[in-house]
């Protein structure tokens, strides 16, 4: 396949960093800690891809729970801290993800990384698993006045790369990664290995479908480079 884009625009959990146990955990504990209830497990999986407060504010109010400002803040206080205590043990990138990373940069093309994650956690994340100095960008939930599946995180990676956004390759493991890029004006390739349910990010129709990292280095045309 020859290559037709100029840069990679990546998001985190689920696509590059194998998270989704680590943040389903923290989760359990912080709703059953903090609501004393059964967590809604299925229903948070499909909202994965949003911002953390998006996702409490959403499941309190679909839980018909208090949904103050005090009690979102003390399930995300409950969940940082979990997720803090068990991060060094249980995160890791996927098989072929640095090599991949690592691939794209040796050929030159720009990578960014555009996630629904807060800085702090997102900078401490890379770190931890070594993906930093791989990236050209770094786009989190901060940086832009609206977050996935509005178009903005994708059109500020790709501004920040210098490169026109239909020249951009996204990959995403959520539909809401898929809506934002789309709309964006990229082409969108599914990480099929972080994709849970599957079905539903397949639903949305992606350009590609990958089930491996190291595929993205066949849709940009540098898998014999």
């Amino acid at each position: 396949m020859s290559r037709t884009f100029e840069a990679v625009l990546f998001d985190l959990d689920g696509t590059l960093l194998d998270s989704k146990p680590l943040i389903m955990r923290a989760f359990c504990y912080a709703w059953q800690r903090c609501i004393k209830a059964e967590p809604p497990k299925a229903r948070f999986k499909q909202l994965i891809g949003l911002p953390l407060k998006t996702m409490m504010v959403t499941l309190l109010k679909e839980q018909c729970r208090d949904s103050s400002d005090s009690e979102v803040e003390r399930l995300l206080v409950t969940y940082r801290q979990h997720l803090l205590e068990h991060e060094t043990a249980m995160l890791s990138t996927f098989d072929g993800a640095l090599d991949t990373l690592t691939r794209i940069k040796r050929a030159r093309i720009p990578v960014a990384l555009v996630t629904s994650k807060a800085g702090a956690i997102t900078r401490r994340h890379l770190d931890l698993v070594g993906l930093s100095a791989l990236l050209g960008a770094v786009i989190c939930q901060e940086d832009t006045p609206h977050n996935k599946p509005h178009p903005a995180p994708f059109e500020a990676g790709a501004r920040r790369l210098g490169v026109e956004p239909g020249l951009c390759l996204a990959v995403g493991d959520a539909p809401a990664d898929l809506l934002s890029a789309r709309a964006a004006g990229m082409r969108f390739a599914a990480a099929m290995w972080g994709a849970d349910p599957p079905s539903a990010l397949l639903a949305e129709r992606p350009d590609y479908v990958l089930n491996a990292p190291r595929e993205v280095l066949v849709v940009l045309g540098i898998d014999r480079a």
